[in-house]
């Protein structure tokens, strides 16, 4: 004879095959340390390839005839300066709100290489 689960009939609330348990469900906030440590890193990253953009802007005119690229090295600090302002805006955020910070954290660390690409970018356009 065959017996019937209780469990289909009432709804069970342990979770299938494949699906996350209430733990995983539900989420803990990251620590403040990780916003901590990311967004200092993702300033730092910034001011420093806008450091380099200006010191390659000094560079290109120091031999022969200065070459016409003072608008591509100030478009490239301005994007610069919007990522390092958008990273300390992101810190205000992810350590006012634990809710926020986990994407806070992710955005922090997608600044990294964006700034890395806006620098190889706007050296490219600038060489010519």
């Amino acid at each position: 004879m065959l017996v019937a689960d209780d469990a289909e009939g009432a709804g069970s609330q342990s979770p299938g095959p494949g699906e996350p348990a209430d733990a995983e469900r539900k989420q803990k906030p990251w620590r403040p340390w990780t916003i901590a440590v990311a967004a200092p890193l993702a300033l730092l990253v910034s001011l420093l390839l806008a450091l380099g953009d200006l010191l390659a802007g000094v560079l290109s005119n120091l031999g022969g005839e200065p070459a016409p690229i003072t608008t591509f090295v100030d478009i490239a600090v301005a994007g610069h300066g919007v990522l390092a302002l958008t990273s300390v805006f992101l810190f205000g955020i992810g350590i006012a709100n634990a809710a926020r910070r986990r994407p806070a954290v992710v955005a922090e660390l997608a600044i990294i290489p964006v700034a890395i690409g806006w620098f190889a970018l706007w050296g490219r356009l600038a060489a010519g």
